[in-house]
């Protein structure tokens, strides 16, 4: 069935993503890069504009990381069998991703009359379906929910409405029976932040935009943490993981510019946002970071996801990118 769908080109060009190949080619992974001391240089708050940097919270909570700074897992974990169709099919790979930005700008997740409880709102749902439509021709960002709610009996396992559909459509045309639905594929992923709470946030970037985030910040990279807030120790913030899902720019693809780049850190860093200032904002650090300390996760097939604690790292999208779009699961 693959085989009949695919496209006999492997390589999508998209001018956006395009990037200097040789540069990238002869960048080092460096995945075996050392801890960055982020604590002993946040001593003044110019370096996180956003935040209020509390020295004698910092000291009292400054926990050394002692577990490894991120993870890499396959889609083949998750539903086996998918690996090797998404990494070697250009077709699927765009489709999918169509598909699953389709159901974030009108699937129940974002919508649904149960969910207008003030912890999952509506996003999209001021928008006319032509508004949709052009929303998603421009193919900016977009924000939804990877679970529709943490209620289990609404769950994708145990509910039989089927609500991203068109990710269904998609994931059934490309595998046939063995495909999963996609409230099945999306919360699968999901899991892997191991939330306890609302909210269940999935947010799909393109690269072109990424790239323009870089260089807003002044550089090659816009170091930054998602939340990374003090919060007590029941918050949920604490433990959750973020779970980026890479969609490569070719077929069977192995290389740098797919995953974020990170900065392991030593210490496990907490930041509080000013005053007037909403949780949940990405805090953005102002510092230079040695090229020492710049970790670029390579992908590979058998390697679609990458998993880390806000709370551990630093991270960017990549100096030089060479993807459709990532997908982050927090």
């Amino acid at each position: 069935m693959l085989q009949q769908i695919c496209h006999e080109d492997n390589v999508l060009h998209d001018a956006n993503a395009v990037d200097a190949p040789t540069k990238r080619l002869n960048q080092d992974p460096n995945e075996d890069a050392s801890a960055y001391d982020l604590f002993s240089e946040c001593n003044n708050n110019s370096l996180f504009p956003m935040t209020e940097l509390d020295p004698y919270y910092l000291q009292y909570h400054q926990k050394p990381i002692r577990h490894a700074h991120f993870e890499r897992r396959s889609l083949d974990v998750l539903f086996p069998g998918i690996s090797e169709p998404f990494n070697s099919c250009a077709a699927f790979r765009t489709g999918l991703r169509d598909a699953i930005r389709y159901d974030m700008i009108s699937d129940a997740n974002a919508d649904d009359k149960e969910n207008n409880n003030g912890r999952q709102p509506n996003i999209y749902g001021y928008m006319t379906d032509q508004q949709r439509v052009d929303e998603l021709q421009r193919n900016q960002p977009l924000i939804s929910y990877w679970k529709y709610d943490d209620d289990n009996n609404d769950s994708a396992d145990s509910s039989n409405i089927i609500r991203m559909t068109h990710t269904t459509k998609v994931l059934r045309n490309y595998l046939g029976r063995i495909a999963p639905t996609g409230d099945e594929f999306i919360e699968s992923i999901g899991s892997l932040c191991q939330s306890v709470q609302k909210p269940h946030h999935l947010t799909d970037v393109e690269a072109g935009v990424s790239a323009f985030h870089n260089k807003k910040q002044g550089g090659d990279h816009a170091w930054h943490q998602d939340y990374g807030h003090l919060q007590q120790q029941n918050w949920h913030y604490q433990n959750n993981r973020h779970v980026f899902f890479g969609f490569p720019l070719e077929d069977n693809y192995r290389g740098i510019g797919v995953f974020p780049h990170l900065i392991k850190l030593k210490q496990e860093q907490w930041t509080k946002p000013k005053v007037g200032k909403p949780l949940g904002q990405p805090i953005f650090y102002k510092g230079k970071i040695p090229e020492k300390y710049i970790v670029r996760p390579q992908y590979e097939p058998g390697k679609e996801l990458i998993v880390f604690r806000d709370i551990d790292v630093l991270h960017s999208s990549p100096d030089f990118q060479h993807r459709i779009s990532i997908m982050r699961f927090g």
